[in-house]
């Protein structure tokens, strides 16, 4: 069985190094990390390139998700799942997150029970279970092809 593939955005090289140590010695069977991405600078383009299925959006330096990063990455990959990572229960941001393409959000302080879940949830409620388990996926159109499926409605 096909895992699926992570790309994990997120400023603080600790926490990078804590999820992806998680991931991988806990969620192997289901999770990849493909990737990691420090700033916020090149995440667009190595999500281009590492082609996720699912894309985990951490905070910058000040302790924020970019809204205008998160809106480029969602107009760039709309076929990938993207979850907010968040530091504290922002329920005032989230409508703002929603709003600009976030499918999910987990409090860091519950990644170890949490993230997991939540990944499965976002891509079974938004479509994305047969191109996040696609091991030949290229492309949206190319996977949705691949599999037989028509491209999602916007």
């Amino acid at each position: 069985m096909s895992t699926i593939s992570i790309l994990l955005i997120d400023a603080n090289p600790t926490f990078q190094r804590m999820t992806t140590r998680l991931l991988r010695d806990y969620y192997s069977e289901d999770v990849t990390v493909v990737g990691t991405s420090p700033g916020y600078t090149d995440a667009v383009a190595q999500a281009k390139a590492l082609k996720p299925a699912m894309i985990l959006l951490g905070q910058d330096h000040h302790g924020l998700f970019d809204l205008h990063l998160l809106a480029c990455l969602r107009e760039s990959l709309p076929h990938v799942g993207i979850i907010i990572l968040e530091r504290f229960d922002m329920q005032v941001n989230r409508q703002s997150a929603m709003a600009a393409g976030a499918n999910g959000f987990v409090a860091k302080s519950t990644l170890s029970t949490t993230l997991l879940p939540a990944i499965w949830h976002v891509i079974e409620e938004n479509g994305f279970r047969e191109v996040a388990l696609d091991p030949e996926f290229r492309s949206p159109e190319q996977s949705v092809q691949l599999i037989g499926l028509a491209p999602m409605a916007e």
